[in-house]
């Protein structure tokens, strides 16, 4: 699911899709990196920017979309910038928005990204 979604991200980013298009140059390639902690995926804008993604899976419990938070503030040790990629709702409890919340209110300088686990492609950015 994770490399599905960095797919239809760099789609849009390269179809010229807005807001896609303006927060990624159409140059990224979709790579990986070896540090610790490891991102799910790494856009790389060939130039001077690297972004580190953490994408959770659909179902979990909401204490493991928190912990994305932690781990894609990690990111920013080793990337220009951190997104977190979650779905909308966890245990009836709409998760996106609360995680969107805490990062705007903090404030942590990290975006997130919400999906829809029916249709993956459906992505919203909300930070």
């Amino acid at each position: 699911m994770a490399f599905e979604i960095a797919r239809t991200i760099r789609d849009f980013v390269v179809k010229g899709i807005s807001p896609w298009r303006t927060m990624y140059k159409s140059t990224i390639i979709i790579t990986s990196s070896p540090e610790w902690p490891e991102p799910d995926f790494v856009f790389d804008d060939q130039e001077k920017m690297t972004y580190g993604f953490e994408f959770k899976p659909p179902e979990q419990v909401r204490r493991e979309y928190i912990l994305g938070v932690g781990q894609a503030l990690a990111y920013l040790n080793h990337f220009s910038h951190s997104t977190l990629i979650l779905p909308t709702k966890a245990e009836n409890f709409e998760i996106a928005r609360y995680v969107s919340d805490l990062v705007q209110n903090i404030p942590l300088k990290i975006g997130v990204i919400a999906y829809d686990p029916r249709n993956i492609r459906q992505l919203k950015v909300l930070v």
